[in-house]
């Protein structure tokens, strides 16, 4: 019998918590070291993502210089500068779809745009050519398949093709499967858009469109098994 009716086994004692606050405090640091690497490698992954788009081809004599139509601001300038250099005797340009804007005569065509810069810029009339499409190109498949036209009706073997930055992946690649088992030689020229860079794209909110614009495109197109004639063609 204990003394004072006072068991003699010890009071259980809880066990002491492990973690708390250290943990939360790993935790922090942790995410603030995935946070800092990201800031710190957002830079080079965005240059990544832009510089995947861009291609350029050793540029050497061929016997056409194909300017893609969409920006006349730059593309005709690049294919003036190529001709000077006698990279090839001819300038092409594709026949652009119109608008009804367009048509109205409100403003000139893309085609017929690119074609004044192109005299202005020391190309003479007789060597522009204008690439015909039936109701006029509306994408770049379409433009390859008039290039493939006329490249068989005149024998051409080898053809620089002039376009802004991040659109000569999807150029070449588009235009090679156009082309595929046919002897032409595709060449990219790339031009730097006059509004962003391929370094600076998500600085600004033309160059975020265009870049997310292409990969989305390159996806379709990738995609897509359109046949290899003008859908509008009769």
């Amino acid at each position: 019998m204990d003394r004072g009716g006072v068991s003699g086994r010890d009071t259980p004692v809880e066990p002491r918590r492990r973690g708390g606050r250290g943990t939360w405090v790993r935790f922090a640091a942790a995410g603030a070291a995935v946070v800092i690497g990201l800031w710190l490698l957002h830079v080079p992954i965005l240059k990544a993502i832009g510089g995947f788009l861009v291609v350029q081809d050793p540029l050497g004599d061929s016997d056409l210089i194909l300017v893609m139509n969409g920006d006349v601001h730059v593309r005709p300038f690049r294919a003036a500068d190529l001709y000077r250099q006698g990279v090839a005797p001819i300038v092409g340009v594709t026949e652009v779809e119109m608008s009804p804007a367009v048509q109205l005569g409100v403003y000139p065509s893309t085609t017929t745009a690119t074609i004044q810069v192109l005299r202005r810029r020391g190309v003479p009339p007789h060597a522009i050519r204008v690439l015909p499409v039936p109701g006029g190109a509306a994408s770049t498949t379409e433009e390859a398949l008039a290039l493939r036209h006329y490249a068989e009706r005149h024998s051409l073997r080898r053809v620089t093709i002039v376009t802004t930055s991040y659109h000569t992946r999807r150029t070449r690649w588009t235009f090679r499967r156009v082309f595929r088992g046919r002897p032409v030689e595709i060449r990219l020229a790339s031009v730097e858009d006059d509004r962003f860079t391929m370094v600076n794209w998500w600085r600004s909110e033309v160059g975020l469109i265009s870049v997310f614009q292409e990969y989305i495109k390159f996806v379709y197109h990738a995609v897509s098994r359109r046949g290899g004639s003008f859908p509008r063609e009769g």
